[in-house]
């Protein structure tokens, strides 16, 4: 185990602090305010202390990706179930989410890797500071949400064009039999 790996699993342990949104506990929005600025400082962590320690590896990139999914997914219907957010872009988020995580497993079959892209780096950015904004209760925090939401349509996007082109450029090398 790297110091990466403890900074991808604390966002695995985090997300079940989202379930506190539910409460009637006086502090809970402040309890989940602080399980996402966790959540946001690992995510930047992991990736640099695997660079800076030369500890990049398989494992870790997919405990990155499968924390930020279960962190934020989570809190994104937590957030929905409250009445928080609108339900249309926990939808838009969690089908973005399921459909690049089965191109990037496709992908992975064909030993292959997709790695992350600006425009997924960037809807992360948003989200989370769309994320933050409602929160903090910040006039117009949906709307970074709305922005994150497009710009996961957007980087979804982006990987199935990068994926399609993979598959036509294998299925013009396949010869015809009958």
């Amino acid at each position: 185990m790297t110091a990466a790996h403890y900074a991808g699993f604390s966002r695995l342990f985090a997300a079940p602090l989202t379930l506190f949104l539910l409460s009637d506990w006086k502090y809970s929005r402040w309890l989940v305010i602080s399980a996402v600025v966790l959540a946001i400082v690992s995510d930047i962590l992991d990736g640099y202390l695997a660079r800076k320690f030369n500890t990049v590896s398989n494992f870790g990139v997919y405990l990155d990706l499968t924390a930020d999914k279960v962190f934020v997914c989570g809190l994104l219907v937590i957030m929905s179930v409250n009445q928080m957010i609108p339900v249309w872009i926990t939808f838009i988020i969690i089908v973005r989410e399921f459909i690049v995580m089965g191109l990037r497993s496709y992908v992975a079959s064909e030993g292959l890797v997709l790695p992350a892209q600006f425009w997924g780096s960037l809807k992360t950015i948003f989200l989370f500071a769309g994320v933050l904004g409602v929160l903090l209760r910040i006039p117009y925090g949906n709307w970074l949400l709305v922005v994150g939401a497009f710009l996961a349509v957007a980087s979804g996007s982006d990987y199935a064009l990068k994926v399609w082109k993979h598959v036509s450029k294998d299925s013009s090398n396949v010869g015809v039999t009958s």
